[in-house]
C-alpha cells in the first residue's frame, strides 16, 4: 500500500490509478500512447460528449460538461483529474467545487450519487479513470 501527501502532489493520484489501468504485460499488442485527437467525439445528450478507451473491464474517458447538462443522477464511481475550467457536483443537496488541478475520488453507490452542475458559461474538460461493472 502506498500513501502520499495529495496537497502537494496531485498528480499521484493519476499516477497509481495509471498504473492499475495498464498493467506490466498488457501493453505488448498496443500503443503507449492514448491519441484522443483521432478518437470521435460522443454526445449522449445536451452539455456533455466524450472519449473513451476502455481495455476489460477499465475505462478511461476524456469528457467535456458545459452549462446546459442534463443529464441523471450518477451512482457509479470515478477517479480523475480536472484538466481545465470549473464545476461543482452536486452529491444530494451539498455542492462541491472543483476546479483545473483538482484530482476527484467517487466511490460507487447511492451515499455518493452525484450529478455535475454548470453556471453559465462554465465548462470543464475532466480525465476520468473508471471501474466497468460486468
Amino acid at each position: 500500500s502506498q500513501t502520499a501527501d495529495f496537497s502537494t502532489k496531485p498528480w499521484y493520484v493519476c499516477d497509481i490509478l495509471i498504473e492499475q489501468f495498464v498493467t506490466e504485460g498488457e501493453t505488448a499488442d498496443m500503443s503507449h500512447l492514448i491519441d484522443f485527437d483521432v478518437i470521435p467525439w460522443n454526445e449522449p445528450t445536451k452539455g456533455v460528449r466524450s472519449k473513451a478507451i476502455v481495455k476489460g473491464n477499465q475505462q478511461l474517458r476524456l469528457v467535456e460538461f458545459s452549462y446546459g447538462f442534463v443529464g441523471p443522477i450518477d451512482v457509479l464511481r470515478h477517479a480523475g483529474y480536472v484538466l481545465e475550467g470549473e464545476f461543482a457536483n452536486d452529491y444530494s443537496g451539498t455542492l462541491e467545487r472543483y476546479q483545473a488541478g483538482d484530482v476527484i475520488f467517487i466511490p460507487k453507490g447511492e451515499n455518493d450519487k452525484h450529478k455535475a452542475i454548470l453556471g453559465k458559461g462554465e465548462k470543464v474538460l475532466l480525465l476520468l479513470f473508471e471501474v466497468l461493472d460486468a
